[in-house]
């Protein structure tokens, strides 16, 4: 098994500015998600592991 590390992805500025003015990791996530970032992308972008953010992807929104 390969113990190589990826490099975190290059935002562009865009999407930072949009990122920035999200207030909850869940919404980050979800946002990125929603840009086409992979998973594990995403764990690198926020600084989360990769096990939270699926758990978010996963996980319905509440209504309310």
């Amino acid at each position: 098994m390969s113990n190589t590390k990826k490099s975190t992805p290059v935002l562009d500025s865009k999407i930072a500015k949009d990122l920035e003015a999200l207030d909850t990791t869940s919404s980050k996530i979800r946002f990125l998600l929603a840009n086409k970032f992979s998973r594990g992308d995403v764990a690198r972008i926020l600084n989360k592991r990769y096990q939270h953010v699926r758990n978010v992807e996963l996980q319905p929104l509440k209504n309310g």
